[in-house]
């Protein structure tokens, strides 16, 4: 996200229980603990911005309890806290708006100064259809061509999905992102602020770099 002008969230796409969407995790004392949100029961196939939180269990309060207990003592909890504190203090009714204002949050205390778009902004309903018939390649190429970029920047597996061709042809280049600050443990993104706070906040500015995988 650092890198990019334009960031577009795929707030359409299915919701994959076997992600990180409801989920992350963070350390406990040493040790890997995974927390959830809970969601209510759903049809499958759901899309990730209709699925809703399940506020019947208390929740939110595990999670502070658990937060307070993991990292009071750190050197920027303090800061850090009033940041992630709405996740416990507001009452959020869909799973996507919670995931939403966090990103957001975490945007302005980096600095990043991204603009965040949601897919379901861009694309005119009439065209949903049409839309999830495509490709994931094609889905990334139209979602391109709304935010009219010249320049699509893809993780590391995206050549191997990704139709290098059909982005020349359209006059787009593809970049690929080479991280540089590694997260080996894969813990939340609050977890390495909480613990690292303005320095992690430098790090993040200097993620990484692209080199060009497609040319125009």
């Amino acid at each position: 996200m650092s890198i990019c002008d334009v960031f577009v969230l795929f707030d359409i796409a299915q919701y994959n229980k076997q992600d990180y969407q409801n989920r992350n995790v963070f350390n406990c004392h040493g040790q890997k603990k995974m927390l959830t949100v809970p969601i209510k029961t759903h049809r499958s196939k759901e899309l990730m911005k209709n699925i809703r939180i399940s506020n019947d269990i208390m929740w939110q309060k595990s999670f502070k309890n658990k937060m307070y207990s993991y990292y009071r003592g750190y050197m920027y909890f303090d800061v850090i806290i009033d940041i992630i504190k709405p996740i416990w203090e507001s009452k959020w009714k869909f799973l996507f708006d919670l995931n939403l204002h966090m990103i957001e949050a975490i945007n302005n205390f980096l600095r990043l100064k991204k603009q965040i778009v949601l897919a379901s902004d861009i694309i005119p309903v009439d065209m949903l259809t049409v839309f999830y018939e495509l490709s994931p390649s094609e889905k990334n190429l139209y979602l391109c061509k709304r935010v009219e970029t010249k320049i699509y920047i893809t993780g590391k597996q995206g050549k191997s999905y990704l139709n290098l061709d059909q982005y020349r042809y359209n006059h787009i280049k593809v970049y690929e992102i080479h991280q540089e600050v590694k997260n080996t443990t894969n813990y939340s993104i609050i977890d390495s602020l909480l613990r690292n706070g303005h320095d992690y906040k430098k790090s993040v500015q200097n993620f990484g770099f692209c080199s060009e995988i497609a040319s125009v």
